[in-house]
């Protein structure tokens, strides 16, 4: 029943959080008797932007230091369908430990038996970085396990999930979350193994290379400040050159990937010429961001868009200003209390009585989303003593979280328009720096698709 309570607040604090959520593949989420096997750079988030994005409950797999005894173990399991799990290398009692997966084990083949679906996090920490870590066998072993208990024709899906932040600690940055299709296992399973062992081994690499399918970066890259400079100016180009039409996610993500790919491969062929490259390159964005130009090309917003947002700017002020008066406070006090009670704790790593600095965002928006809910829930009560219960609801939601996001579209828009008329200002009074500017843009788009060519 909790889950069911919380799982629309917190889609709509998801939403609001992040500046986008795109999803591709989400026909893959909808299966039934299904394994998610998904990567893990932050904490808290990654399961619940799954759950968010899916329309069927999720059962979670999740360490069992974080459920406590009595009434919390019972609303973690009952409440938030989630399933204890006891890592050896961090639990005291290892046969307890031991016995306790196995009910864990049992747990989840009955509930596969039954058609639920669970999530499952092999890299079995939390640590934030772009790419598939070494996993563990937990998931293939569930699989196999659950195959043998339903015993029938009927088999265990494993449905891997890619989650690609651009920040995941940030306030506004966005998520691309791709699912892929069943993992399919048939040509190993068909083969003959000394034991059950080397076929977990070979099944597990397999999980972990479609995982890493699902990323930008499948690998710990050496190249790895320089790519990301590389998709500041290339993805937008490459979009165009390609002819990708706008809002196609999966063709968008196949060609950040491609450009991971492609420098991958270059840095390994001429070393050299990519360390020039990359030594121009980040010239080149030091220089424009030092302008305030960061993650905005003014000289490629065309002036029709610009007039459009201006007139939004406008007409949405008094929306703006709604949003503002409603949002505004306790968005300072959950800041406030984040940074009073939690950012000390996940800035300092290996310290006694700190926390794993992959919960940073996490923690941000939890304390968020508890103020707002206080926060709204007081609005809906004042207005209610001046009109019905339930238009009291609405009208705070109105104020509240509708104008709240318009809010921060608004506050986009300026931002976007006063870097534009910057730009527009720059082009008069310097226009040998903005020429040299787009000279070096041009000669290091030239340059990089050169090196693509070979």
């Amino acid at each position: 029943m909790l889950y069911s309570i919380l799982k629309p607040i917190i889609t709509y604090s998801l939403n609001a959080f992040f500046k986008r959520i795109d999803v591709i593949g989400a026909e893959n989420l909808e299966y039934d008797g299904v394994l998610f096997v998904c990567n893990h750079p932050s904490a808290l988030f990654d399961p619940i932007i799954v759950a968010s994005r899916t329309k069927k409950s999720i059962h979670f797999l999740a360490g069992a230091e974080w459920f406590g005894t009595g009434f919390q173990s019972w609303v973690f399991q009952n409440q938030f369908k989630m399933i204890p799990v006891y890592r050896p290398w961090l639990a005291k009692d290892k046969k307890k430990a031991e016995a306790s997966n196995d009910e864990m084990f049992n747990a989840c083949y009955e509930s596969l038996g039954e058609g639920k679906r669970i999530i499952i996090f092999p890299e079995a920490s939390s640590v934030t970085v772009p790419w598939v870590r070494d996993i563990k066998t937990g998931a293939v072993r569930i699989k196999l396990g659950a195959d043998r208990f339903i015993d029938g024709e009927k088999k265990v899906r494993i449905v891997p999930i890619g989650l690609n932040y651009t920040n995941p600690h940030r306030f506004q940055t966005r998520v691309v979350m791709k699912v892929g299709e069943p993992i399919d296992f048939s040509d190993l399973e068909n083969q003959e193994w000394a034991d059950e062992k080397e076929l977990v081994i070979a099944m597990t690499e397999r999980v972990r290379e479609k995982m890493g399918e699902l990323l930008y970066y499948p690998e710990d890259m050496q190249q790895f400040e320089f790519v990301k400079d590389v998709k500041k100016l290339m993805t937008g180009v490459l979009k165009s050159d390609l002819g990708v039409a706008e809002g196609d996610l999966a063709r968008e993500f196949d060609i950040r990937k491609q450009i991971v790919g492609e420098i991958n491969e270059i840095s390994t062929k001429n070393p050299e010429e990519v360390k020039v490259v990359a030594t121009e390159l980040r010239s080149y964005i030091e220089t424009f961001e030092a302008l305030g130009f960061r993650q905005f090309n003014p000289f490629e917003e065309p002036v029709l868009i610009a007039l459009v947002k201006l007139v939004g700017l406008v007409l949405g002020l008094p929306l703006f200003i709604i949003g503002t008066i409603f949002n505004l406070l306790p968005f300072l006090i959950a800041q406030a209390i984040y940074k009073q009670f939690f950012v000390g704790k996940v800035t300092k790593r290996d310290a006694e009585g700190q926390l794993n600095s992959a919960f940073a965002g996490s923690l941000g928006f939890a304390s968020g989303l508890v103020v707002f809910l206080i926060w709204y829930t007081g609005l809906w009560v004042l207005v209610s003593q001046f009109m019905p219960f339930w238009m009291a609801f609405l009208l705070s939601i109105v104020l509240g979280y509708s104008c709240g996001r318009f809010a921060m579209l608004w506050y986009k828009w300026i931002i976007q328009i006063m870097k534009y008329s910057k730009w527009q200002m720059l082009r008069i009074s310097k226009p040998e720096l903005i020429d040299s500017l787009l000279k070096s843009r041009s000669k290091l788009i030239s340059e990089l698709l050169k090196l693509r060519r070979g």
